[in-house]
């Protein structure tokens, strides 16, 4: 699995592409397991950056405590996310 581990401001996040990857069919459990900073890769959270039909990527973010998905669409501009939440699915139905 090809990741990207990224941190500013305190924060760290581990992102994957899934414009060139598959997404991972339990994201929630994927981002307990890698961002565990003993076992896993470390990080506060995951970000998936996936293909959208309604705008230019799909993200799905989980948090740093309950590790819970949220799906969001955006248009990115160079330099900056903007960011508008469209929708929210808990752990056990959220896929991307």
């Amino acid at each position: 699995m090809r990741f990207t581990k990224m941190q500013g401001a305190g924060n760290d996040y581990i992102y994957i592409d899934c414009f060139r990857t598959k997404p991972p069919l339990d994201p929630a459990s994927l981002s307990r397991k890698l961002s565990d900073r003993h076992f896993g890769v470390g990080g506060d959270g995951l970000i998936l950056i996936c293909p959208s039909e309604r705008a230019d990527a799909r993200m799905w973010l989980s948090d740093d405590d309950r590790r819970i998905m949220l799906a969001l669409q955006s248009k990115f501009s160079f330099g900056q996310v903007t960011l508008k939440l469209k929708e929210y699915a808990d752990s056990a139905a959220g896929r991307p």
